[in-house]
């Protein structure tokens, strides 16, 4: 099981990535867009620490945040392997 989440958080690694990469390029800066896309980073992250049983995420659901940050967000996911249930 724990392969799973692991793949499975490294393919949302790589999509996120790819949608910044994509922001990036094309200079998007719709508030809607950045909005969903701070959600959808802020949400992950929080079952990401729920899962390993983590403290709550510092990156709260609903707080806006520039590119900038979505990418420090996306770090946390690569140094946040999912852990054994042991």
């Amino acid at each position: 099981m724990k392969a799973y989440f692991n793949d499975l958080f490294s393919y949302i690694c790589w999509a996120n990535e790819r949608l910044l990469v994509t922001l990036e390029t094309n200079h998007i800066e719709n508030e809607n867009v950045i909005k969903i896309m701070n959600h959808l980073f802020s949400s992950q992250l929080i079952w990401l620490h729920l899962i390993q049983n983590l403290p709550i995420s510092p990156f709260p659901l609903w707080e806006s945040y520039k590119i900038k940050k979505l990418d420090s967000m996306i770090e946390e996911y690569i140094t946040s392997p999912i852990k054994d249930d042991k």
